[in-house]
């Protein structure tokens, strides 16, 4: 029976790559001049061996001179890169997206603020500056948070000093 290998997996790229040559892992073996119990343990994530970069290259050639398309093994690779990217710098990510919200808020309420000091303004124009400013306050609020805990902070502490 076939093991089940997981979608965007080494595994399921090296199992792609010997569908796709003539050989299957016998060629894929002869490709990196492995043993072929060595390149198909490289296939089953249960052996714990793992697929070195020079041979990964040359199954990922191998693969395109065969007719197919794209680099299955280095496909993997960039998702698993793009992936821990991600995870690594979450908290700059979700920060920069609160800021931009913070900004945009921010605006809004300082514009909403001007309409009220012009002659003629309605208490709709107040009504509005109240509610921009509310929608800006949460902003900053939720900012400062990220902020915080980007810093190690917990949401109570507060931060005094600092050049201006």
């Amino acid at each position: 029976m076939t093991a089940v290998k997981p979608p965007m997996s080494i595994e399921a790229a090296l199992a792609r790559i010997a569908g796709q040559l003539e050989g299957s892992w016998a060629e894929m073996a002869e490709i990196c001049n492995r043993a072929p119990a060595t390149v198909y343990a490289w296939g089953n994530a249960n052996m714990g061996d793992s697929i070195p970069m020079d041979c990964a290259i040359k199954l990922d050639i191998a693969y395109m001179r065969a007719g197919g398309i794209g680099a299955p093994i280095k496909s993997v690779y960039d998702l698993k890169v793009d992936c821990a990217n991600r995870m690594a710098f979450a908290d700059q990510a979700e920060l920069a997206s609160l800021t931009g919200k913070h900004i945009k808020e921010s605006a809004e309420a300082t514009i909403a603020q001007l309409a009220c000091h012009q002659p003629g303004a309605t208490s709709n124009d107040l009504r509005t500056a109240i509610r921009e400013t509310q929608e800006a306050a949460e902003a900053t609020l939720n900012t400062l948070a990220a902020l915080k805990k980007s810093a190690g902070l917990d949401r109570g502490d507060s931060v005094s000093g600092g050049s201006s």
